[in-house]
């Protein structure tokens, strides 16, 4: 999965940062995170069925949509871009 090769390639170079910039209390939250997120295994429920698909698919609710005001105001603005390129058009 993506997130652990992220984290074994870059995890280390991470940790050192952060104790270069002098916060050894993050570098030593992001090691253990980073240890434990290495030594879990990835439930294939949240594994992507799909193989060449890199990323995890967002499923946004039903429940979730745009506001009525900002539908009207993106319909008046694709309607007046419209009238422009038609008035232009003469």
């Amino acid at each position: 999965m993506w997130i652990t090769d992220v984290v074994e390639r870059d995890g280390a170079r991470l940790v050192d940062l952060a104790k270069c910039l002098g916060y050894p209390q993050l570098a030593t939250a992001l090691s253990s995170a980073f240890d434990l997120l290495l030594a879990e295994s990835i439930p294939d429920s949240l594994r992507s069925v799909n193989t060449r698909q890199k990323y995890m698919h967002l499923e946004i609710p039903n429940s979730c949509s745009l506001r009525t005001s900002v539908k009207v105001r993106r319909g008046f603005r694709r309607l007046r871009r419209r009238a422009e390129r038609a008035l232009s058009n003469k």
